[in-house]
């Protein structure tokens, strides 16, 4: 058994990006055991990722936080007895973090800072799609059928879809859906999804923008469903602003849902419209 862990990068957009890595890595070989070290947010989206073996949660902000809890964490590594590490991580303090649990192949992008901490280098191809990049990361370690794939989605585009790596959401039940979402989702009158947040507000349309997609959807019998972080309270409550909120109009579940209840709204949209 080779045992492999792979880092992601934080997001929920990095996680699901990353899942086609560890696909190629378990049709690579079905001895390879793959956990996956992931913050809070999203480790439940890798815990049920039928490719990943195990999941290590990494709390930076508060269990481990500074250097001593990097410390601490890098010992408890140590002892899983890694062979080989995957970080999709730039930062120093990743690359520190794998070379204090002296996991013997460290492999990551190249120029990234301490990157000469890591034992083999990968320079990310430019302007590729973000799957394509990340199957880079691994692909010394694929077979020969599975490197042809990589190669062949380089040539062809981003967007070419491939037999072999897929994306992947977990699937939903009714058990994992609250009151207020099954009802919405049992009310047969089409909706669609805005989501006016962003981690980043440089990369967020105005409100406004957002108030009048809603209005004309409204107008065009459709409802419309506000959905964010509990961090986009503040940019839902603009966009609603002057709105009639009902069920059959407009609805702000925005910080009340699950990533679930979420993945099963978004699956019965009509179309999102987000940044």
């Amino acid at each position: 058994m080779t045992k492999i862990l792979v880092i992601p990068k934080g997001h929920f957009g990095d996680m699901l990006l990353v899942a086609p890595v560890f696909e190629a890595l378990k049709k690579s070989s079905a001895s390879n055991h793959i956990t996956v070290l992931a913050p809070p947010q999203t480790a439940d989206l890798a815990r049920r990722d039928p490719f990943v073996d195990q999941v290590l949660v990494f709390d930076r902000r508060k269990e481990y936080l500074g250097f001593a809890g990097l410390r601490r964490f890098a010992a408890l590594l140590r002892e899983q007895g890694f062979d080989r590490v995957y970080t999709f991580h730039r930062s120093p303090r990743t690359s520190l973090m794998v070379a204090l649990a002296k996991i013997p192949e460290r492999v990551g992008y190249a120029g990234s800072l301490l990157s000469r901490l890591l034992t083999r280098s990968v320079t990310k191809t430019p302007r590729c799609h973000e799957v394509i990049r990340n199957l880079e990361l691994v692909y010394r370690d694929l077979t020969s059928d599975m490197q042809e794939e990589v190669d062949s989605l380089k040539r062809g585009g981003p967007a070419l879809p491939s037999d072999l790596f897929s994306l992947r959401v977990p699937s939903v039940s009714e058990a994992d859906l609250s009151t207020v979402v099954r009802e919405y989702l049992e009310n047969d009158k089409p909706f669609v999804v805005l989501s006016p947040g962003s981690a980043w507000e440089t990369k967020r349309w105005y409100p406004a923008g957002f108030r009048e997609v809603a209005q004309n959807l409204v107008k065009r019998g459709y409802r419309v469903l506000l959905v964010g972080a509990p961090s986009d309270t503040a940019v839902c409550a603009e966009v609603c602003s002057g709105l009639e909120l009902s069920a059959d109009t407009v609805t702000n579940v925005c910080g009340s849902t699950s990533l679930l209840e979420l993945i099963a709204l978004v699956g019965k949209a009509k179309a999102v419209v987000c940044n």
